[in-house]
């Protein structure tokens, strides 16, 4: 029988928790974009300005309602944040099937990279098919290391892996890879400069304001996505040092994007085959060890 007291106790903390993340989403964010910008020597914009533009991403939803792209983005968004372990202050209260399900990283960064065409479509189709090589390589090496792994394991079930060098090298290689060839987008590069009056005519202000404003909650995402990805082994964590390792992850993912940006390393086919096959040595080495 459920304790009622303890019941209520994982209602409260899982409340806080969702709190929490939805909360750090905007400071995430706004580091993404200000760490490159302030390594330039440029100043950015305040923490309070991104703070305002998720607010109104959220008073967008309330008050006028969604399109259907942004409908659909909005399902990928949260299926991802929900089915994600980032970090937890107690044991999840609950962990269904469909979010077991979900929890691949083959299906979760599918949606993700379609929610990044929705922002950037003039960029994406073959860095769409990219990112879907990219992912289903990634599913394959981890087919290939870990044959027991099933869904939801690497993210939620990861006691029961065994994260020695192989698999975290396969991980770090395919998170890597997977950053180049799908880089986290930013602010400016939503509205390009109309090369003459037909574009101009064309771009529609509206909605890239709109995209703008969504675009501070889908880095975050992004993030979080690929720093779970990275370093699933410390997902598994409960409490104050959860949310600290939590911090710590997404942190260096900001590095290495803001390192991959000022280094212009980003979609560069090389380095992206030179991750990739590395993450298969990786895959091959742990397989004939085991």
């Amino acid at each position: 029988m459920i304790d009622a007291q303890s019941y209520f106790s994982v209602i409260i903390f899982n409340g806080l928790t969702l709190f929490l993340l939805i909360t750090l989403l905007p400071f995430l964010s706004w580091t993404l974009e200000t760490l490159p910008v302030s390594l330039s020597g440029q100043r950015g914009f305040s923490l309070r300005f991104y703070y305002k533009r998720a607010f109104q991403a959220g008073k967008y939803i309330f008050k006028t309602g969604l399109t259907f792209k942004e409908g659909i983005c909005c399902v990928f968004v949260t299926l991802t944040l929900l089915a994600l372990p980032s970090f937890s202050l107690s044991k999840p209260l609950f962990h269904t099937p469909f979010l077991a399900f979900w929890s691949d990283p083959l299906l979760i960064g599918t949606g993700l990279v379609l929610v990044r065409f929705y922002f950037l479509p003039a960029q994406s189709l073959l860095l769409l098919s990219g990112s879907f090589i990219v992912l289903l390589w990634t599913e394959l090496l981890l087919m290939l290391l870990v044959p027991q792994l099933h869904n939801g394991a690497l993210f939620h079930n990861n006691d029961a892996l065994e994260f020695d060098a192989s698999l975290n090298g396969v991980l770090t290689c395919s998170a890597l890879a997977l950053l180049l060839t799908a880089p986290a987008p930013f602010q400016e590069d939503i509205i390009k400069r109309p090369y003459n009056l037909k574009e101009f005519h064309q771009n529609n202000r509206v909605e890239n304001k709109r995209k703008r404003e969504f675009l501070v909650l889908f880095q975050a995402i992004w993030v979080i996505f690929l720093s779970d990805l990275m370093f699933p082994e410390l997902c598994g964590k409960v409490g104050i040092s959860a949310l600290l390792t939590f911090l710590l992850r997404t942190f260096c993912i900001i590095l290495i994007c803001t390192f991959c940006s000022l280094a212009q390393t980003e979609k560069n086919i090389r380095y992206i085959s030179l991750l990739l096959g590395l993450g298969l040595l990786f895959a091959l080495a742990g397989r004939f060890t085991a």
